[in-house]
């Protein structure tokens, strides 16, 4: 960002000229105009103010084509579509209230807050540096935002949604998934779950620490691959320079590496230690060695169904040994006072792994087998159905009477109704659905050809929900290294 900075610090120095070139466009302009489309190369800030200085106070749409604008502000309140890609924007502020359609993309925008324009109902801001979006309005239907930084999207107050892509956010979580959302995109963005069975939805604190732990998991690996690959390289580069391969291996051991932190060369040392990735300078004196400290507890987990039947088996085990102590004990093989002991011991185990499976097998059967999940798949099978019915009452009665508004009506029932529960049913059959394709060589041996075989994969729970967490969840122990 500090290079598009300076960038933008030297246009506005060296070349702000938008704001005259925007006036001379405006002279040849009538009035009346609704659509303002301006495709000539801007560079700069440009203030909106002069048209209502001269008196265009009709402008509804303002299109700004690709150029070096720096900022822009004052546009008019009648203005309801706004684009203006492929330029050096970093924030939008002060924009109409009635604002209806947003395009920018391919900018440098590092958040987006919606409070001041609550009517808009498609935001296309792709391509940018966005790590937060705020007060999303309640109107929204489209929503594209691929290839940026977002870490959490909140829905909650966007009941009226039908499209999302956000692919290439590869640290984002989606909040209270609308049930109105009927184009979902998330490629490259392994956390987002977009099913509405909200007693499993974690809390924002919940996310927003899963989040900081792979930042700082993601940050850790980067150091370590980083400190791997130098040390790799000036080895190779000393062996291979070597007069002789005796001198080469010389001086291998006399290569000494880096702090990744400090720079000096004692090394780093990474570990894995007590479940926790560690990181911490290689100086073996207290007093010298830098403040590289880094520890990571990677959390206890397992595959839930593994444990499921892992206890359901020491369940069973106790369960046998706690009857054949008792049989014991009533044949007199042994003494009351010597099995008492025992007896007390694996009736505590008893309790404790029964309790554990019976937890374990709840959340088990909540995955696969959820009453709450069936009963949406049935309401929103019994919508469906309602909605075709009357879609097909609708045709019949168009093709009676020819009846262009009828005709709208059933296209809007479709694209606004029928297509939603559709893909709402579709979320709830099944975690996962996606097309895998294959490429393989086919077609006459004297003639080969490329052969593309699509598969379709589906899945009712991802991966993500299958592992059981047992002990600590994972997270941050402590990160401190120079910035």
């Amino acid at each position: 960002m500090n290079i598009i900075e300076n960038q933008r610090e030297t246009i506005r120095k060296e070349n702000n000229t938008a704001q005259n070139e925007f006036m001379g466009i405006m002279e040849n302009m009538s009035k009346s105009i609704r659509e303002l489309s301006i495709q000539e190369i801007l560079h700069g800030d440009l203030d909106f103010a002069y048209l209502g200085e001269r008196g265009f106070n009709h402008v509804e749409t303002v299109e700004l084509g690709e150029g070096e604008i720096t900022s822009i502000k004052n546009l008019p309140e009648s203005v309801k579509s706004l684009t203006c890609s492929r330029n050096l924007l970093t924030t939008l502020e002060g924009l109409p209230r009635d604002l209806e359609t947003l395009i920018c993309e391919n900018n440098y925008l590092g958040r987006f807050d919606g409070a001041g324009t609550q009517k808009l109902k498609v935001l296309h801001l792709s391509d940018n540096k966005l790590v937060e979006m705020e007060n999303l309005p309640k109107d929204l239907e489209e929503l594209y935002v691929n290839n940026n930084q977002l870490r959490v999207l909140n829905l909650e107050d966007c009941p009226s949604l039908r499209t999302l892509h956000a692919s290439n956010n590869p640290m984002l979580i989606i909040e209270h998934v609308p049930e109105s959302l009927v184009d979902l995109q998330s490629e490259n963005s392994p956390f987002v779950d977009a099913t509405h069975l909200e007693a499993r939805e974690p809390t924002h604190e919940e996310n927003v620490a899963k989040l900081n732990y792979l930042d700082s998991l993601r940050d850790y690996f980067k150091l370590k691959a980083k400190y791997e690959n130098t040390l790799h390289e000036t080895r190779k580069n000393a062996y291979k320079d070597a007069a002789s391969k005796a001198i080469g291996r010389k001086l291998l051991k006399q290569i000494k590496p880096k702090c990744v932190n400090c720079r000096r060369p004692v090394g780093t040392i990474f570990e894995l230690k007590d479940e926790r990735y560690v990181a911490m300078c290689g100086d073996q004196n207290r007093a010298t060695k830098c403040n590289l400290h880094i520890e990571l507890y990677r959390g206890g987990f397992t595959n839930e169904e593994y444990l499921v039947y892992l206890f359901k088996e020491q369940v069973e085990t106790l369960k046998e040994s706690i009857v054949k102590q008792k049989l014991d004990v009533l044949f007199s093989y042994k003494s009351e006072a010597t099995a008492a002991q025992k007896f007390k011991k694996e009736i505590e185990d008893y309790n404790t792994d029964s309790s554990m499976f019976k937890t374990l097998l709840t959340n088990h059967n909540e995955l696969y087998y959820s009453m709450e999940r069936r009963e949406k798949m049935v309401e929103k099978l019994e919508k469906v159905e309602q909605l075709k019915t009357t879609l097909q009452r609708m045709m019949d009665e168009y093709e009676k009477t020819n009846n262009r508004q009828i005709l709208r009506d059933a296209i809007t029932i479709q694209i606004r109704q029928l297509q939603p529960e559709i893909e709402n049913l579709r979320r709830l059959k099944g975690d996962i659905m996606e097309m895998d394709n294959a490429l393989f060589m086919g077609g006459n041996p004297m003639e080969p050809k490329e052969v593309v075989e699509c598969s379709l994969v589906q899945k009712d729970v991802a991966l993500s929900k299958i592992e059981y967490t047992f002990g600590e969840h994972s997270r941050v122990v402590k990160y401190s290294a120079k910035k």
